[in-house]
């Protein structure tokens, strides 16, 4: 899934890239039941998650923005409980996301694309209906999150005639690693859905596109302004 990003990013050539947080999982850190041992440990998650992050950002022209998700909230956490761990400036999260020449935006705050368009991890919704509901949680902005591994495009017209959205982008989790089961790992699979949202805007116009991540084969595709990517 994250290969297909890449292709997707050099194909749509955005002018700003948002990731949606939780990027990194810390399964090794989870408080919730596991169905398997993972040996790597957090040092080696961080490792991984800020090898595959560089891959993304490396070379694009534009600005790109983090918002922190419950995730990344939890390693901080875990860190600042064990300084023994001793490692590289970097792994702290908001320290390497500038150092790599992105923006950080925190917990539950959110970046302000325009007016009436707002993009957080999550604006305190995760069931299969986030996306309705933020329509009625927010009723000055448009939104789009992450957080909910599920995918959804609302649109909405108010009374004056105006245009409200809501988005969530799904994820791009890679439900075949043994590493990302838990307990109610079946559960959480049945509603996963891969991909990411592309919005086009100009000024205060805007139309929010969620782009599937389609099982082609042993790899992933989806459609980009018309043209199949793989």
């Amino acid at each position: 899934a994250l290969r297909l990003l890449r292709k997707v990013i050099k194909k749509a050539e955005p002018d700003n890239l948002v990731f949606l947080g939780d990027f990194w999982d810390t399964y090794s850190i989870s408080r919730f039941a596991k169905t398997i041992f993972y040996a790597g440990g957090i040092e080696e998650e961080l490792r991984i998650g800020w090898k595959e992050l560089k891959k993304i950002v490396n070379n694009f022209p534009g600005n790109w923005y983090f918002c922190e998700g419950n995730h990344e909230v939890r390693i901080g956490l875990y860190l600042a409980e064990h300084p023994e761990l001793g490692l590289p400036e970097n792994f702290d999260m908001k320290k390497g996301i500038s150092f790599f020449g992105g923006e950080w935006i925190p917990y539950r705050e959110h970046l302000e694309i325009n007016t009436n368009l707002i993009i957080s991890h999550d604006f305190g919704r995760a069931g299969l209906n986030a996306a309705s509901q933020a329509l009625n949680d927010l009723p000055q902005h448009s939104s789009v999150f992450g957080h909910t591994h599920r995918a959804s495009v609302v649109y909405k017209t108010g009374l004056d005639g105006s245009t409200q959205a809501s988005m969530m982008t799904g994820c791009l989790i890679d439900l075949a690693n043994p590493f990302l089961r838990y307990a109610s790992g079946a559960r959480q699979a049945r509603d996963t859905m891969l991909g990411c949202g592309i919005i086009h805007s100009k000024g205060k116009l805007f139309k929010m596109d969620f782009l599937p991540f389609i099982k082609s084969g042993t790899g992933f595709t989806t459609c980009v302004d018309g043209v199949w990517v793989k």
